[in-house]
């Protein structure tokens, strides 16, 4: 049984959306200024879902194409347990290849963002949230396989352990225009 309660955004989610915290907090240096993140790629992830022009502006320029923001709440834990941003995969730089190399003309997904509340990570809740997130799409796929494709930082470690244990695998040679890697999951029905 999930722990966790899942919804689509919604405008009014913006306080909470600015609230999500996936990371720690920036340092600040002696002088005021701060400090570089130690994390910038889970700071990235959560300024991504604080910002209201990105996250839920993303999710509305995505509709059309499965796009959306799904939040998730946990009994005993205030504000957003977990956030995803997904939809199906539109950008032709990424898309050719992948059809190409993975030999595939069904549908795909891009998993842009999944983020779990720095309170609550290390508790296996990443699995749930993968769990959820698959069955999502293949819901709006009426249930045919699907493949989704998510990039993830190569130093983000706990997060590409996460994506291994979902049942992602790593692929190198498709186009990476920023530092991230690319990870490739087949959905199967076996309903």
């Amino acid at each position: 049984m999930s722990s966790l309660s899942w919804r689509q955004a919604a405008k009014d989610d913006r306080v909470l959306l600015q609230d999500f915290a996936c990371t720690e907090p920036q340092q600040k240096l002696q002088n005021g200024r701060k400090a570089p993140h130690a994390r910038p790629w889970e700071w990235g992830v959560q300024a991504w879902f604080r910002d209201r022009q990105s996250a839920l502006a993303d999710a509305a320029r995505y509709a059309k194409h499965g796009g959306r923001l799904l939040v998730a709440t946990k009994d005993g834990h205030t504000g957003f347990a977990a956030c995803v941003s997904l939809a199906h995969l539109t950008e032709p730089s990424i898309e050719t290849p992948l059809r190409t190399q993975m030999g595939w003309d069904g549908p795909i997904w891009a998993l842009k963002a999944l983020a779990v509340h720095s309170n609550l990570q290390r508790q296996g809740i990443s699995c749930e949230v993968y769990e959820y997130v698959f069955q999502e799409i293949l819901k709006e796929e009426n249930y045919s396989d699907t493949l989704v494709i998510a990039r993830i930082h190569p130093s983000n470690l706990a997060s590409e352990k996460a994506a291994e244990r979902a049942g992602f695998g790593l692929i190198n040679d498709l186009p990476q225009p920023d530092e991230n890697r690319n990870w490739v999951s087949m959905l199967i029905d076996e309903a």
